[in-house]
Order: C-alpha cells, then sequence, then structure tokens
C-alpha cells in the first residue's frame, strides 16, 4: 500500500484508521459499516427500554409512536452521509 504523508502547517498529520466526529464514524476506507453498527446497537438498547416499559395496554399506536420517536431517530444518524462514496453503476 502506498502511504502518504500529509502536512497542516509545518506538521506532520497523523493518518487514522477511523476517527469519530459529532457522533458519525469516518473510516479511512469510505466504508460505513461500523458508523452503521454503532447505530443499530444504540437503536436496539433504546428499543428493548421501550418495549419494557409496558404501560402501553395494548395501544399499537402509542407503542408505534414511541418507536418512531426514540428508536428510529436514533438509528438514522447520521443516513444523509451513507451514500457518500459508493460508486455510482451505469
Amino acid at each position: 500500500m502506498n502511504r502518504m504523508s500529509w502536512w497542516w502547517k509545518g506538521k506532520k498529520i497523523e493518518e487514522v484508521k477511523e476517527d469519530k466526529y459529532l457522533g458519525y464514524v469516518f473510516q479511512r476506507n469510505g466504508g460505513q459499516k461500523k458508523h452503521i453498527r454503532e447505530r443499530i446497537a444504540k437503536a436496539v438498547t433504546i428499543m428493548g427500554q421501550v418495549w419494557r416499559i409496558g404501560r402501553f395496554g395494548g395501544n399499537w399506536r402509542r407503542r408505534v409512536w414511541m418507536f418512531d420517536t426514540l428508536v428510529w431517530t436514533v438509528m438514522r444518524y447520521g443516513v444523509e452521509i451513507w451514500g457518500i462514496g459508493k460508486k455510482r453503476r451505469g
């Protein structure tokens, strides 16, 4: 693999495999698997907490609202840039 050196104002910048910025995991290879795995893990944790509340009394509308409000918002964090790095065919 060809390594490049990066410099800023006369100082060498370390090249890392991944970095997290504002909760989004950026990977050197442009991949997004790590970020998506983290989102899924956090959403599953929250979903378990929401389902354990148990105060729904069979009200599925309220349960779906809780899912959309608490779980789905966590799951889709950063979705705006998930498509970056994908090669387009055609």
